[in-house]
């Protein structure tokens, strides 16, 4: 029974040319884009939740870093091949989708807290606060998508895994600097 698993594991392919990844992740990317300038001016526009500033690279800059990263690992993933090809690109890829998910409940969330008696009161979050609690959904993230591989073995799951888990572990060493401070 392992033994067909790992099996199925490597048999499932990333079936996108890398053209077709390359332009899969652009349609994504500027999606969670789009959500997560929507949050961001929904978070502004409350005063129920104040969270500290964090990004240290912003703007057309950040976007830049990301495109650029992107584009080294499906290169990377395109030059290996295989195995290799479908957990970098679709574990890419299937990180960038549960980005938006991740974005939208933000933008679902800060919208709620502008509405009229949504609550009392108000809290101003610390960076440590801000940081550790983007490493915790994005650890969720991959560990679900660790869960999700117990159901459907692909090794772009296993990939998104690596991303996410690796991306909460940079955000909680960031939170533990900001603690540091």
């Amino acid at each position: 029974m392992i033994a067909s698993y790992v099996e199925s594991i490597f048999a499932n392919q990333l079936l996108l040319p890398l053209w077709g990844v390359i332009a899969l992740w652009a349609v994504l990317f500027t999606v969670n884009h789009l959500v997560f300038r929507r949050s961001e001016e929904l978070r502004r526009g409350q005063s129920v939740v104040v969270a500290a500033e964090t990004r240290s690279v912003r703007g057309v800059a950040q976007l830049a870093l990301q495109a650029v990263f992107a584009l080294v690992i499906f290169m990377m993933a395109f030059v290996l091949g295989g195995a290799y090809y479908t957990f970098f690109a679709g574990g890419l890829l299937v990180t960038m989708a549960l980005s938006i998910g991740l974005n939208l409940h933000s933008m679902l969330f800060a919208g709620a807290l502008g509405a009229p008696a949504a609550a009392e009161g108000s809290v101003k979050l610390s960076p440590t606060v801000v940081l550790r609690t983007k490493a915790a959904q994005i650890l969720g993230a991959g560990v679900g998508c660790l869960c999700m591989m117990l159901i459907v073995p692909h090794l772009a799951l296993a990939g998104a895994s690596l991303f996410l888990i690796s991306t909460s572990l940079g955000f909680h060493r960031r939170a533990n600097q900001a603690a540091a401070r």
